[in-house]
Formats: structure tokens, C-alpha cells, sequence
């Protein structure tokens, strides 16, 4: 995480860029331009036993996320199916972000405990 206010960041939504990078013993997948389109990169690239792959067809958009949330959580109410996130993991979520946040902001490490 890094807090940089002055940074001019390209997005339809609020000034912020998430990149993930997961590495593996075999591998790594990054996930890159997930609310900002900073990079002009795919959306999802895998490198695996030395060969890399790009994956392009997929729904990217932030706004995305809340259309098909909004649909699973609908879904759920009226067929009385499950949701994906639980409250408590959504809530484990949120402080795991904000201690992020807080911990870019101030220069110093922060518990997740600490957000309450």
C-alpha cells in the first residue's frame, strides 16, 4: 500500500488502484486495473511453467461487482439461496482495507484489531 495524494489516477470511480499479485510455487497471477485503469495492462495475466497468458474476456468494470452482487444477494432473498460473502467475512474485509489505508497514511503498522 502506498498513500500518495498527488498521484493522477485515470477511473470512473474514486482516485485508487488495487494490484494483486499472487505467487505460487509454480507460478504467479497478477490481477491488475481492478478500480482504475492506471495500467494498460489485462485485466488477469497467469505465468505458469515458463509460459505467460493473458486473460481479456471478462466483465472489469468496478460497477460490475455491485450489479452481480446486487443480483446474488436478490437471488438469495427470493429462491432463499447462500451468498458468497458472509457478513462477518464482508466485515473481516472492510478492516483488513482500512488498516491498509491507515497504515499508508500514518507510516506505521497497523492491526487489523485496531479498526474496530
Amino acid at each position: 500500500m502506498t498513500y500518495s495524494p498527488d498521484l493522477q489516477v485515470p477511473t470512473d470511480y474514486y482516485p485508487g488502484e488495487e494490484m494483486i499479485e499472487i505467487v505460487g510455487s509454480r507460478g504467479m497471477v497478477w490481477i491488475n486495473r481492478c478500480s482504475a485503469k492506471l495500467l494498460d495492462a489485462p485485466p488477469v495475466s497467469l505465468y505458469r511453467d515458463g509460459k505467460t497468458r493473458h486473460f481479456e474476456e471478462m466483465e472489469v468494470d468496478w460497477g460490475d461487482s455491485f450489479r452481480v452482487g446486487g443480483e446474488e444477494f436478490t437471488d438469495a432473498i427470493v429462491n432463499g439461496g447462500e451468498i458468497a460473502m458472509s457478513a462477518e467475512l464482508a466485515r473481516a474485509v472492510l478492516a483488513f482495507q482500512r488498516a491498509a489505508i491507515l497504515s499508508a497514511e500514518e507510516h506505521r503498522e497497523v492491526a487489523v484489531s485496531e479498526m474496530g
